[in-house]
């Protein structure tokens, strides 16, 4: 039986170095169903994973931190980050204009070279 996703609004800017992701909307916590019904999602359930809450901003060096597990969004040491690239709360747009927004952000990115 097949088991229909449920959308988590969200949006994400990657660029060589960085990634960063917004989510967007009242979800502050993982949507079940987006996640097989195996051993591991039993095991995370039974030690709260249903009410944790996900971060609404997160910021992640891909060169140091390849498996994104250290959340630098905030962390003041990379604001400085969030504000010279072309991401960040302000600059991200909510889900409604999501697309087009993303496509210029990864072209400014790309034509200014930013890593």
């Amino acid at each position: 039986m097949a088991t229909a996703r449920v959308n988590a609004p969200a949006g994400a800017v990657r660029t060589g170095r960085w990634k960063y992701i917004r989510r967007f909307g009242d979800k502050h916590t993982p949507v079940l169903p987006n996640c097989d019904g195996g051993l591991s999602k039993s095991v995370w359930l039974e030690y709260g994973w249903k009410n944790m809450r996900l971060p609404d901003e997160s910021l992640y060096d891909l060169i140091f931190d390849p498996d994104e597990h250290n959340n630098l969004a905030a962390d003041p040491a990379f604001k400085t980050v969030l504000t010279r690239y072309p991401f960040g709360a302000a600059q991200l747009p909510s889900p409604e204009g999501l697309e087009s927004r993303r496509s210029s952000a990864w072209r400014r990115t790309r034509a200014t070279g930013l890593r």
